[in-house]
């Protein structure tokens, strides 16, 4: 009997109330980084929704001087016509309709002597602020 009381005592592991308080802790951890973590993504999409708006705009400078070159110095009539000379230049470069380019699926609209830039989605997901952006070609 004296051999079994030893056996008993010597065991090593963990208690109840260890397994509690570690599943407690990790409880915590959980409740505090999974929001954190989701708004960072979030935040990820946004920023990358701007590249793509910055992106565009970098397209349609390098239409806009193509076009320029090639018609002596002289600017397009207005946005539309810039979108329509940037889709001759390179493909997607300022699309007119929603295109997916990358993981980005994004679309441009000319009005007087400017182009808004929209990103609708970033991988799939659509955006939750606002990544729009403004390119300004007037003198």
């Amino acid at each position: 009997m004296g051999e079994k009381k030893k056996l008993l005592r010597n065991e090593k592991g963990f208690t109840l109330i260890e397994i509690i308080a570690v599943l407690v802790i990790l409880g915590i951890l959980a409740v505090v980084a999974i929001p954190k973590y989701l708004g960072t993504m979030d935040d990820a999409r946004t920023k990358a929704g701007q590249g793509q708006v910055a992106e565009a705009k970098g397209r349609l400078s390098q239409s806009l001087a193509r076009y320029m070159l090639a018609n002596n110095g002289l600017k397009p009539a207005d946005g539309a016509a810039l979108l329509a000379a940037a889709a001759t230049y390179s493909a997607n470069a300022c699309p007119t309709n929603n295109t997916t380019d990358g993981d980005f699926v994004f679309s441009c609209a000319g009005s007087g002597n400017t182009v808004t830039i929209t990103v609708h989605s970033v991988q799939g997901v659509a955006t939750t602020a606002n990544n729009t952006g403004v390119y300004n070609f007037a003198d």
